[in-house]
């Protein structure tokens, strides 16, 4: 994917929204991240599982419906290797085993 870009995110940044759309696939080179469920709208946010360095997240939204359902937030300050949809999409065309990974 040589399309991928780095970008920092400071502790505190929200990079994926409930409900609005994602075009990208991050792989967490530093740092950690947590994933939460909007909960109810009077609830707290339900924390679902924290990712750290060599996980990823975000691919759900270019596989399948592309509006997120989860609040993806910076714990830790991070360095995310962001891979655009077109380039991640070209990947699982050639290459049937990193699609069927991200898949399961």
């Amino acid at each position: 994917m040589s399309t991928a870009t780095m970008r920092y995110a400071p502790r505190g940044t929200v990079v994926v929204t409930p409900k609005e759309s994602n075009d990208y696939c991050f792989v967490i080179r530093s740092g950690a991240v947590d994933i939460s469920s909007e909960g109810d709208s009077d609830s707290v946010p339900v924390l679902l599982d924290r990712r750290e360095a060599g996980r990823c997240f975000g691919y759900a939204t270019i596989l399948g419906d592309n509006a997120s359902r989860y609040r993806i937030e910076v714990v830790e300050d991070a360095l995310l290797l962001a891979n655009h949809r077109d380039a991640f999409l070209d990947v699982c065309r050639a290459n049937s085993q990193f699609r069927d990974f991200f898949s399961h």
